[in-house]
């Protein structure tokens, strides 16, 4: 902080008062016979300037104490100042996440095939926030009009209408903008003929800047050696390798969860394996794949998940008709058979026998078939045809598995594996009661402090408390006692290792949920991670009875 960047309405005016109290005492020390009263010339016009001017060199001062050392840091981050703390925390190596932009695909519904432009001063609104496009788009009727990417071509929908996407991205960085599969969308620009606007699929990126109390939080991990080790080394290197992990647990040797080195007749640990459970975003990720299948009968339709195509995923879920944007529900999955594909692709591969050792790593796969009840009667078996899927999975696990797969960088004497955490998958429901006359709590707001606070626990608690979620809500709304919460239903989903993707176990209660000891499952504290996407969250505000008073 070469100068300072405070301005004069960042200084209270007790501090500007104190400071000339501090200058007419350290004067009058001096110059006994000097006239400082108030209303006089020198009082107003040079000591009233001066303290001012003394104020915010204080708070300079006062913020530079509060950023110079880590010690001091840690005891209250949101007090120091940015800039100084990154100069601090780079003499250990660690540096500050800027955050990043959403980006993602919004499909544009028009009532009939005319050709449609996209100014490229379009401003696309969701839930408060803003996304623009980075070039001017055109949706064509032709494909033979489809030249670069700027025109996109209008299909035919099933009701009647037609569409086509458009690329956006986030005006600003922030995982808030990390729109979901559907959110609704409106454009500051009309764009003719326009019936709806929606999400196509799951935004991706949207990383809010790291704060203070974060980046201190990293410092002994920036301190630590980035190789394969210990915990604290294991983690500065999963962390330099992906700026937006959450949280990381190690099962080792002598945990309950570690079942990959007791595959032997005496089912005793030998050692020399690891599992690296990993968060890598906030929320899991619905991905867009799209599959060739093919038509086993019965109206039933197959295809595979390769190793490759959604690493660590979670769920398939949605299967619809190739093409088929802005839909509500898809085909029915009869069956899902998971599996593991242990092809080599170094000198070297992980030990895993079966899928509760493998479920959620680089190595799953799954054979999946789904009826569609639109088949032709004429389709015979073996014909093939092609279906969008929509897999949610954590992010970026192949990224990570590569770093245990390395020759130069694996540990010598060990087998790490990466895998997604198990996730426990969350939804609350809460009605906020207000008094009347008074204004409405941002149910927005509260719904993202929800978010943020649930997806930030990773697995430090194994539970999840009816009061945490309250807290958050209540962060979100003005004090003063005006609103209050009613008991909220709380409930989630877990979905076992051994049992993907039938077989979950259903967690809920008015008052907490807690992670089930399922070690021999796969689940436990150390596995699981409750994840609560943005659209399981509802609140809803109901105006309490009230007399004036």
């Amino acid at each position: 902080m070469a100068t300072s960047d405070l301005s004069f309405a960042d200084i209270s005016p007790a501090a500007i008062e104190q400071a000339e109290e501090y200058l007419v005492a350290l004067l009058k020390e001096e110059y006994p016979s000097a006239d400082l009263s108030q209303g006089r010339v020198i009082r107003e016009h040079v000591l009233n300037i001066a303290a001012i001017l003394h104020a915010i060199n204080r708070e300079d001062i006062e913020r530079l104490r509060n950023s110079f050392s880590p010690v001091v840091i840690a005891t209250d981050p949101t007090a120091a100042d940015d800039d100084i703390v990154d100069a601090v925390y780079a003499n250990y190596g660690v540096e500050r996440f800027d955050g990043s932009k959403a980006t993602g695909y919004v499909v544009i519904i028009i009532e009939a095939l005319i050709t449609t432009s996209v100014p490229d001063t379009t401003v696309f609104t969701a839930n408060g926030l803003d996304y623009v496009v980075t070039q001017s788009y055109i949706g064509v009727t032709s494909s033979d009009a489809v030249v670069t990417a700027a025109e996109r071509l209008i299909t035919a929908r099933d009701d009647g209408t037609y569409s086509f996407t458009v690329p956006v991205v986030a005006a600003a960085v922030g995982e808030a903008y990390r729109a979901e599969r559907g959110t609704r969308f409106t454009a500051a620009s009309a764009i003719p003929d326009t019936i709806d606007i929606q999400a196509a699929a799951d935004f991706s990126g949207g990383l809010d800047e790291e704060t203070n109390a974060e980046l201190t939080a990293r410092v002994q991990q920036g301190i630590a050696p980035k190789v394969f080790g210990g915990r604290a080394q294991n983690a500065a290197l999963l962390r330099d390798t992906l700026d937006s992990l959450i949280d990381v647990s190690q099962v080792g040797f002598g945990d309950p969860e570690m079942l990959r080195d007791r595959d032997n007749i005496f089912q005793m640990s030998t050692g020399g394996k690891t599992d690296l459970w990993v968060q890598p975003s906030a929320v899991p990720n619905e991905v867009k794949l799209t599959k060739e299948c093919t038509y086993v009968g019965d109206d039933i339709w197959q295809f595979s998940l390769l190793r490759d195509d959604a690493p660590g995923f979670y769920l398939v879920t949605a299967i619809v008709p190739y093409g088929t944007t802005a839909f509500t529900g898809g085909f029915t999955v009869t069956s899902e058979v998971r599996g593991l594909d242990l092809t080599a692709e170094t000198d070297w591969v992980h030990t895993v026998d079966n899928m509760v050792q493998g479920a959620y790593s680089r190595y799953q796969t799954a054979v999946v078939q789904f009826e569609d009840p639109d088949t032709l009667g004429t389709t015979v078996v073996g014909a093939k045809a092609n279906y969008d899927v929509y897999v949610l999975c954590a992010p970026s696990i192949a990224t990570l598995h590569a770093l245990t797969i390395d020759r130069d960088a694996r540990q010598t004497g060990g087998d790490y594996l990466v895998r997604a955490a198990v996730p426990a998958l969350a939804s609350v429901s809460l009605q906020i009661n207000k008094r009347a006359n008074t204004a409405s709590p941002d149910v927005t707001a509260v719904a993202q402090a929800i978010y943020s606070r649930v997806n930030s626990l990773g697995f430090q608690l194994g539970r999840l408390p009816m009061s945490l979620i309250i807290a958050a809500a209540q962060s979100a709304m003005e004090s003063g006692g005006t609103h209050t919460i009613t008991p909220i239903d709380l409930r989630a989903y877990v979905y076992p290792p051994d049992t993907v993707p039938s077989g979950r176990i259903l967690l809920q209660d008015v008052n907490v949920l807690e992670v089930p000891d399922l070690p021999a499952r796969g689940v436990t504290q150390r596995t699981t991670v409750f994840y609560m996407p943005l659209t399981a969250i509802s609140v809803t505000v109901q105006s309490m009875p009230g007399v004036s008073i």
